[in-house]
């Protein structure tokens, strides 16, 4: 037998054992990450959080079990992978007073929410407003956060109400917000030729 062949083998074999110790390594070192940032009472876990936290506890979407992740990390393995390996980048940064977000966070987006709500919606939910969703999304390129940024959040930071203000319709609007029945579904009733929608 070849001398340079069994160094060859073994050296092989060294790098296959490199590759598995590393992938171990790996696993042990995420597998934290994942146990602590999967509950979704991880976000609240830095009390910049809290008032975001508890404003998602009373909408619809903790109801349903919808994850902070399912919001604010893109979809997809790899986004996830990031987001839970820098988690060790939010630890130091707790640890060393820099509020700093894990990397991977986004604002909600679009795509975000249309994962679990569909464009077929033409009424709003009170069942009283004529909001074609999908000629507003697709045709017009409005998204989701521009008219319902505050719908998780209700009245937290910057993000506004739950129901989109009227002056939003306006900026494209202006005109037919003159006549009810172009937004409401009026069913008979005289039109309200005083009101404002400011």
């Amino acid at each position: 037998m070849d001398a340079g062949r069994v160094d060859e083998g073994k050296s092989v074999s060294k790098r296959k054992w490199a590759f598995f110790g590393i992938v171990f390594l790996l696993i042990i070192l995420n597998l934290p990450l994942f146990v602590i940032t999967v509950p979704v009472s991880s976000c609240n876990k830095c009390h910049e959080m809290q008032a975001y936290f508890e404003s998602w506890k009373k909408s619809t979407h903790s109801a349903v079990k919808i994850s902070c992740q399912s919001c604010h990390v893109k979809p997809g393995l790899f986004s996830e992978y990031v987001y839970r390996l820098n988690f060790y980048l939010w630890v130091y940064g707790r640890a060393t007073n820099r509020g700093v977000m894990p990397a991977g966070v986004v604002a909600a987006s679009t795509e975000a929410c249309r994962r679990c709500h569909s464009l077929n919606r033409k009424v709003s939910t009170s069942g009283d407003l004529k909001i074609n969703h999908e000629e507003h999304i697709i045709k017009a390129r409005l998204g989701c956060p521009k008219c319902h940024g505050g719908v998780i959040h209700p009245g937290v930071g910057k993000l506004g109400s739950m129901n989109p203000p009227r002056k939003l319709c306006k900026e494209c609007h202006e005109k037919e917000m003159k006549k009810c029945g172009y937004c409401h579904i009026i069913d008979g009733k005289e039109e309200l030729k005083q009101f404002n929608h400011e």
